[in-house]
């Protein structure tokens, strides 16, 4: 099972245990990013009363508008020296068609636009896998799936975790808690396969706008320091 830390003085101060977070409210510790679409900080997905903030991430009224909040760069993650806790509570408003298509990524990759080179993510898009989630493998360019976690996506709000060992040879993937995929070969490990954190919205056809919602991230990893 994923460890997952509360955002506690104790864990904060802990110097075993490095973490970036944000319950959305602002992008804290993370940072924002669009190429034609954008991001706001909102409270309007609030109704259930158990968030503190969401960030709603846009395509627009554009084609190939993207969207999302991750890490400072795409080369902050560096499998193989630690084990590294990613963590994501994320709304898909409204799923994509053949007609409003759009795709969905969740968790370590290089690039914020489209698949990654160097990835280990949730990947959604309708006209793949019947609508399901995928377990996206790839390292320098070479992919390895994507698999099929079992899971179809939908409306709801979900947690999506992904725990890389501190080998950097396997990843587990959770939705809601439960295991749904298991890697064990074929990820992106050492200096060199270096990527980065994120969760992002890309439309690929269409014009009418999309959404992702995103109302925490969190990435843990245990250092020596």
């Amino acid at each position: 099972m994923i460890k997952t830390y509360l955002a506690s003085k104790a864990v904060q101060t802990d110097p075993g245990v490095a973490r970036l977070f944000s319950e959305m409210n602002s992008a804290a510790d993370w940072t924002n990013f669009a190429t034609s679409g954008q991001n706001v900080f909102t409270t309007a997905a609030l109704s259930d009363g158990y968030r503190v903030g969401v960030l709603e991430s846009s395509t627009l009224a554009v084609a190939t508008a993207s969207a999302g909040i991750g890490s400072a760069g795409v080369d902050n993650v560096v499998f193989g020296f630690a084990e590294h806790r990613f963590m994501a509570v994320c709304k898909i408003p409204t799923l994509s068609t053949s007609a409003q298509r759009f795709s969905v990524f969740i968790g370590f990759s290089d690039v914020r636009t489209t698949t990654g080179t160097d990835s280990v993510c949730f990947y959604y898009n309708d006209s793949l896998n019947s609508g399901k989630w995928m377990a996206d493998i790839r390292s320098n360019g070479t992919t390895l799936g994507p698999f099929d976690t079992g899971i179809t996506a939908d409306t709801s709000w979900h947690r999506y975790e992904i725990t890389v060992n501190s080998a950097g040879t396997a990843a587990a993937f959770y939705i809601d808690g439960k295991l749904v995929y298991t890697a064990t070969s074929g990820l992106p490990s050492g200096t060199s396969r270096a990527t980065g954190v994120s969760t992002f919205i890309v439309k690929s056809i269409g014009t009418t706008a999309r959404t992702l919602l995103t109302d925490t991230m969190s990435l843990e990893l245990d250092t020596s320091r």
